[in-house]
């Protein structure tokens, strides 16, 4: 089951999920850090596993959560979790009119948990990108949410730089038996330069080292 995190379950990984949501809420300094980026340098390290649990973790202690998805060129998320929009991420930034209303989702898997679906695969990813819509959009989310957690992969530069400029801190997922350690350097130099050009108060929260398999 891809949703391992649910009221009232005991079970050792959900335990698991509660000690790592503890431990971010640990590191989170202030009220205005809120928006955690889960991301990794390859597909099958659980990026989309755990950002999904730790949402509905951080939901279950009564807080307003937004799990976004931002990988707009290949968009999984909403397979993932078994949920359909007409719209996304990508309707809000490459139309005006729609709103963030227009597509926040209520979760049916928690109360609390909202979860915005990357949308249709643009035929310019790139340009709804750098459009001035990514800072308005996280902008308005911080003043609704107590946390958003994106769901991004390292795969495409420009996405996972914009996501990286609009968190505050990041979490990267290690598959041990993939022996992806060789990618942490890539995730890193990323970081690094995010944070030199773009957000110098972007933390890494930590690295997850898993087991997941797809």
């Amino acid at each position: 089951d891809h949703i391992v995190i649910r009221e009232g379950e005991n079970s050792s990984i959900a335990e698991l999920f509660r000690l790592i949501r503890n431990n971010i809420q640990f590191v989170l300094n202030n009220k205005d850090e809120k928006v955690i980026l889960v991301t990794s340098s390859i597909s099958g390290e659980g990026k989309s596993f755990i950002s999904s649990n730790l949402a509905i973790s951080m939901a279950l202690l009564g807080k307003r959560v937004l799990l976004i998805g931002m990988d707009i060129r290949n968009p999984q998320l909403g397979s993932y979790l078994n949920i359909r929009s007409p719209k996304g991420l990508t309707n809000y930034l490459a139309d005006t009119s729609v709103s963030i209303s227009d597509i926040t989702l209520s979760s049916a898997i928690q109360k609390g948990m909202d979860i915005i679906l990357a949308g249709p695969v643009p035929p310019n990813p790139s340009e709804l990108l750098l459009s001035n819509r990514v800072d308005e959009l996280f902008g308005q989310l911080r003043e609704i949410y107590d946390y958003i957690i994106i769901d991004c992969g390292l795969k495409h530069e420009l996405l996972t730089v914009n996501a990286l400029a609009a968190a505050d801190y990041c979490i990267i997922p290690v598959q041990a038996h993939f022996l992806a350690s060789e990618g942490i350097p890539d995730v890193l130099e990323m970081v690094r330069n995010v944070q030199n050009r773009f957000n110098p108060d972007l933390k890494i929260a930590g690295i997850l080292l898993t087991m997941y398999q797809s």
